[in-house]
């Protein structure tokens, strides 16, 4: 709590900035006055620090619940709200995005959604979907299903429906790189679930192959690799510092992990889409499993189609948890 709360000489220092800034908070003392990273800091971009330290402390607010440190969890999960400070509704004449801010509390001039230079190694197009803790949220600023799902299809897909997963345009996503890797998952948010199970089934094909190009970009200490790990298992761990799962369809026919068992025996490049899944023998129509299988036996029984479930995970009551909190200095801001 000490780090995430005082900040240190380097926290206040430009040493080794931009892009090995050796505070461990770089401009924490921003974070605990403005309730944001501005484009004049220490940091390696106001606007991607503060989504990364967004993710950090609700990281930290998951760890300090289960320590029992109450007030301490609550304080950092409300600070992870703080990515909201961000989020501009009229970014552009057409929508909203999460756009750099000034020290003053002025937006960032020239805003480009697609431009790869605002942002550290990716754009605004490509960093809005980096809030994997607060989905629903996410939801709610950009308008609600339909419109979230567009906006992911279009990220996802040319005008003529082709994708485009892999180092294209920057208002396209680029998989192959941290600030994409959540939001192919992020339709399970928008209730359209086969729509992940479809984008990530893609990636798997276009990005990890069996070629001198099969595995895409740096591995970054296996951070890449896990991806794949994951994914080819229909599960990933969106939620940082929860053990929660969100699911997605099996590459394999039979895995053991542990505590959980996944049997697939049907799955193809074309069984792509969950049709129905049991839990432990119980159907059931969510899109994400809880802890569980960490301290006792899971197993997950799919049956796969080539079609589509529209309706499979789409209930909101069968959507992965989302931790939404309205901050102080969002009201004030809108």
């Amino acid at each position: 709590m000490h780090a995430a709360t005082k900040p240190s000489k380097l926290d206040l220092s430009d040493e080794g900035c931009p892009v090995f800034c050796r505070g461990q908070h770089p401009s924490l003392d921003q974070w605990l006055e403005l309730n944001y990273i501005s484009d004049q800091s220490n940091s390696w971009e106001g606007a991607s620090e503060t989504l990364e330290q967004a993710s950090a402390d609700f990281a930290l607010s998951q760890l300090g619940e289960r320590l029992g440190h109450s007030r301490d969890s609550e304080m950092l999960l409300a600070r992870s709200g703080y990515w909201k400070n961000l989020y501009n509704p009229r970014a552009t004449d057409k929508a909203g995005y999460i756009q750099g801010r000034n020290k003053d509390g002025s937006w960032k001039d020239e805003f480009d959604p697609n431009s790869g230079h605002l942002f550290v190694e990716g754009s605004p197009a490509q960093y809005l979907w980096m809030v994997p803790f607060d989905g629903h949220g996410l939801n709610t600023l950009l308008g609600g299903d339909e419109v979230m799902s567009a906006r992911l299809d279009s990220h996802f897909h040319k005008p003529d429906g082709s994708w485009v997963l892999f180092r294209d345009e920057a208002e396209y996503a680029d998989v192959s790189n941290q600030p994409s890797i959540a939001s192919p998952w992020m339709y399970t948010f928008a209730g359209k679930a086969y729509k992940t199970q479809d984008t990530v089934r893609a990636t798997i094909e276009q990005l990890w192959n069996n070629s001198t190009k099969g595995i895409p970009g740096q591995d970054d200490l296996g951070q890449m690799s896990s991806w794949y790990v994951f994914s080819s298992l229909g599960i990933y761990p969106l939620l940082p510092g929860r053990a929660d799962l969100v699911l997605s369809s099996p590459v394999f026919t039979d895995a053991q992990i542990g505590n959980l068992t996944i049997h697939a025996p049907h799955t193809s490049g074309q069984n792509r889409f969950v049709e129905a899944l049991k839990v432990n023998g119980v159907l059931s129509t969510k899109s994400w499993i809880n802890e569980d299988y960490i301290s006792q036996p899971v197993r997950l029984d799919y049956e796969l189609s080539s079609t589509p479930n529209k309706g499979w995970g789409a209930a909101i009551e069968d959507r992965p948890p989302s931790f939404s909190v309205e901050t102080p200095s969002q009201k004030k801001n809108d």
